[in-house]
C-alpha cells in the first residue's frame, strides 16, 4: 500500500514538473522541448506533455530516428550519464534536420530509471555545438547520409560502453568519400573487406553490426563511403598535415585530426583507456564527453 502511495505521489510530482518546465521553456523563448524517456525505467510509462512546441524525446529504446509532424524521436544509448546522451541527441537532431543551431531548447530529465524528473536546462544549441562546424557550419559532409552517421555514432558508442570479450576498445571510423580518402590510406593488413557486395558490408545492415566490433580490435581505421558502404579496415592514414595534440591523446586522434582536415569527411573515435568518443570536423575535436580536456582546434 505504501508503495502505491509514494508511486502516485510521484506522478503527481513528475506532472507538476513538467508543466513547470513548459511554462520556463516558453517564457525563455525555447523552440523545443527534450525529453529524456530514459528517466524512466518502464518504457511504456505515458505521459502528456502539453506544448505547443516541438518535443523530442530522447531514448535508447529507440532502433531510429523519426520524426511526425511537430514529434520527434532519436536514439541515443545511455553512456556516462546525462551529458553525453545529450550530446549524442543534439548531434543526431542536427544531422536529420530535427534541430537547427540557432535554437534554443529546453531539456527535461532525471536519473535513469530513477521514475524522476530533476533537471530543468535552458539550452543554446549554437553555443554547445559551435566549435564542431568550423567556418561553414556544416557537420556533416553533402555526401555523407546522416542515417550513417546516426548508425556509426551508435556502433562508436556500443563499442566504448561493452568493449569486445570483457576488453577495452580503441578504434577510428572515418566516413566520407571514398575515392578522396584513398590518396592518405594504406593497408596496414590485408582488407577483409574486400571482395564483398557492397550491400553485405554496409553499416546500415544490421548484420554487419558483429563483424565491425570483431574488426575493431585490429590496428588502423575503417573507411566508410557517405552511403554506408565500409571500404577498408585495419587502414593506416598518413597525410602532410601538422598535427599538434593535448597531452593525453594519441595516434588514432592524431590521425583523426590529420585525415578530417586533408579531406571534407567526419572522423569518430573511440579511446581505449578513457571510453572517450570524439567527433573531428576539419581540424576541430568534439568530445561526446569531456576528460581532462575540451573541444576545440587541434592543430
Amino acid at each position: 500500500m505504501k508503495t502505491d502511495l509514494i508511486s502516485e505521489d510521484r506522478k503527481v510530482y513528475n506532472r507538476g514538473f513538467l508543466k513547470q518546465a513548459v511554462k520556463l521553456a516558453e517564457t525563455g523563448q525555447c523552440s523545443s522541448v527534450l525529453f529524456f524517456r530514459d528517466t524512466f525505467a518502464d518504457p511504456n510509462t505515458s505521459f502528456d506533455i502539453k506544448t505547443s512546441l516541438k518535443l523530442i524525446t530522447v531514448t535508447q529504446y529507440a532502433s531510429e530516428a523519426s520524426r511526425d509532424g511537430s514529434q520527434c524521436t532519436l536514439p541515443v544509448r545511455l553512456f556516462d550519464g546525462r551529458l553525453m546522451q545529450l550530446r549524442s541527441a543534439l548531434l543526431l537532431g542536427l544531422v536529420h534536420g530535427f534541430i537547427e543551431t540557432d535554437e534554443k531548447i529546453c531539456c527535461i530529465g532525471g536519473l535513469p530509471d530513477s521514475d524522476r524528473l530533476d533537471t530543468i536546462l535552458l539550452l543554446d544549441v549554437g553555443q554547445e555545438i559551435q566549435p564542431i562546424f568550423a567556418e561553414n557550419n556544416d557537420l556533416l559532409p553533402s555526401e555523407v547520409r546522416p542515417e550513417v552517421f546516426e548508425r556509426v555514432l551508435s556502433l562508436a558508442t556500443e563499442l566504448a560502453t561493452e568493449g569486445r570479450e570483457g576488453h577495452a576498445v580503441g578504434c577510428l571510423f572515418v566516413i566520407g568519400n571514398v575515392d578522396r580518402l584513398s590518396p592518405y590510406v594504406h593497408p596496414l593488413i590485408l582488407n577483409p573487406f574486400f571482395g564483398y557486395a557492397a550491400a553485405d558490408r554496409n553499416v546500415l545492415t544490421a548484420s554487419v553490426d558483429e563483424t565491425v566490433k570483431e574488426y575493431a580490435l585490429l590496428d588502423g581505421a575503417f573507411i566508410i563511403s557517405g552511403d554506408g558502404v565500409i571500404d577498408s579496415a585495419g587502414s593506416l592514414i598518413q597525410t602532410d598535415e601538422y598535427v599538434h595534440l593535448p597531452s593525453g591523446l594519441g595516434t588514432r586522434h592524431a590521425a583523426a585530426v590529420a585525415i578530417s582536415k586533408a579531406v571534407d569527411c567526419i572522423a569518430m573515435t573511440v579511446s581505449s583507456s578513457t571510453r572517450q568518443i570524439c567527433l573531428f570536423r576539419k581540424g576541430i575535436m568534439f568530445p561526446l564527453f569531456a576528460k581532462g580536456f575540451g573541444c576545440g582546434n587541434v592543430t
